[in-house]
């Protein structure tokens, strides 16, 4: 068995028990726990765990109002370390958004979204910043020395890893997050108002030109997060802005 079938394997094993565990509970009253385990052999299936850029370091997390799990912790700790190292003003804004789009990857299901709607795999949204595979290879064509690794990839390979390596899928959402800000076809480059890019982030470049960007909900959401549970959060753990 080749390579690319092997990793067409591992995606049909991973939507396959995604879809099982979805069916045994209902989104609304499941916790991160209810979630189904994928088996480790897929780890080894894939090849060896790719380096990110950026390393967190072991971090003791401080109890706060909102419960959350030891992972979700280093997520956002993660998030902010990312968002940091990319340039972005204000990174709490990338932890705002993966809280928005999975809750840190505590949200039953997050791995795959958008099958409901009728979407084929291909146009699906993925892991903890629900990365289209179409988004992905955005950011991969952009840096691509950062990405190497994954040139040539097929579309189940990507899926694959934003699935399974969720520091790989905040690194991309990070880097699109960036794209959307920063409009490269001029020069000097036009940095993009901050709603703006997180509205694009949501919608797509092409669905915020005619926007109020501002008042997106989706936006709106984000900075209700990072402006009470982020910034809690950022304070109890010493993580500055």
């Amino acid at each position: 068995m080749n390579n690319h079938t092997k990793t067409a394997v591992v995606v049909t094993l991973i939507l396959t028990m995604i879809t099982l565990n979805a069916l045994l509970s209902k989104r609304a009253e499941a916790s991160p726990a209810d979630t189904c385990t994928i088996p480790d052999v897929v780890d080894l299936m894939l090849g060896e765990e790719d380096t990110p850029e950026v390393q967190a370091p072991k971090y003791e997390f401080v109890k706060i109002p909102e419960s959350i799990n030891n992972k979700q912790a280093a997520l956002l700790k993660y998030a902010h370390d990312v968002a940091t190292a990319d340039g972005h003003e204000d990174p709490s804004v990338l932890q705002g958004l993966i809280w928005q789009e999975s809750k840190a990857g505590g949200y039953p299901g997050y791995e795959v979204a958008g099958d409901e709607y009728g979407l084929t795999v291909g146009k699906r949204y993925y892991g903890v910043g629900q990365i289209k595979v179409s988004a992905a290879k955005d950011v991969f064509r952009r840096f691509p020395d950062e990405f190497a690794k994954y040139k040539g990839m097929t579309a189940d390979e990507i899926i694959a890893y934003l699935i399974m390596d969720d520091k790989f899928n905040i690194r991309v959402a990070s880097k699109y997050l960036w794209m959307m800000k920063h409009n490269e076809t001029k020069r000097p480059v036009f940095v993009r108002p901050t709603n703006y890019a997180i509205t694009a982030y949501n919608r797509g470049l092409g669905n915020t030109y005619d926007t109020d960007y501002n008042n997106w909900h989706y936006t709106v959401s984000v900075h209700k997060h990072k402006d009470t549970f982020i910034k809690q959060f950022n304070l109890a753990n010493n993580i500055a802005k």
